[in-house]
């Protein structure tokens, strides 16, 4: 989701709880990050949720005390998943109903995610249960992420064959603007993202995605961050992940291969 859609859905489930929303922003930049969540433990917040991957749960723990703390998606109790295993799956199922069979797939490496991408882990198993798997278009432990990401490994992947690729959403955009002085989409390339936003539908053609109910999110991200702060423990001994659906949105990004590039 966009930046813009999480800050509304995080504004709107504190505000039911009568907290204002304090943004600061780090660019993405870990070491700056980390000054940021440092100083919010002076107690200048009541709570802080840390959105920064680089960072670890444990780690934002540490650089926050005494100030409680969430790490997005990440938190060790009361955690919130978003389910990109089976959005993955629909993904695929759809790509592979409209005849493609060299499907490609650029996910985050270990930077991001501490284990495997879900979304990679059922890439492998749709794909070998096919016998389709290729490792020459499958992209993972990348140190780049976002639209350079996609900038310099689409070409890789069609050179080797692939006639869609699934990868996250500024990634995909990265896709998109190589795709536009060297292949048609979706007549050439087929592009799905994990993630769905505004941006999605701004791109030319739209783009396919998988979308999740980010209110739902914040919902249970906030809940979790306030028991905390209350010390009431309704949350905060909890343990057993809660499972966000992602729902596959078609629109005209996808399309039949125009022709085999094996």
């Amino acid at each position: 989701s966009s930046t813009e859609e999480l800050v509304d859905s995080f504004g709107a489930a504190l505000s039911k709880r009568s907290y204002t929303i304090v943004i600061s922003i780090s660019n993405m930049n870990p070491d700056l990050g980390r000054k940021i969540l440092s100083r919010f433990s002076n107690g200048m917040v009541d709570g802080v949720v840390n959105f920064l991957p680089p960072v670890s749960a444990e780690e934002a723990k540490k650089l926050c005390a005494p100030v409680p703390v969430v790490t997005f998606l990440r938190q060790d109790f009361a955690p919130i998943r978003i389910d990109y295993f089976n959005g993955t799956l629909k993904a695929l199922q759809h790509l592979w109903a409209l005849g493609h069979r060299s499907i490609g797939i650029i996910a985050d490496g270990p930077k991001v995610w501490i284990t495997e991408h879900p979304a990679l882990t059922a890439y492998k198993k749709f794909m070998t249960e096919r016998d389709a798997y290729n490792p020459k278009i499958v992209s993972h432990e990348i140190d780049l992420i976002g639209i350079q990401a996609g900038l310099d490994i689409a070409p890789m992947l069609w050179q080797n064959g692939a006639t869609a690729i699934i990868a996250g959403e500024m990634t995909a955009i990265g896709v998109y603007q190589w795709a536009n002085n060297n292949v048609r989409i979706p007549q050439d390339l087929s592009i799905v993202s994990f993630d769905d936003s505004r941006l999605c539908l701004a791109m030319s053609p739209a783009l396919t995605a998988m979308h999740v109910d980010m209110n739902l999110v914040a919902e249970h991200t906030v809940a979790s961050l306030v028991s905390l702060i209350e010390e009431d423990g309704i949350l905060s001994a909890r343990t057993e992940a809660a499972i966000v659906p992602q729902t596959l949105v078609l629109r005209r990004s996808t399309a039949a291969p125009y022709f085999s590039r094996l």
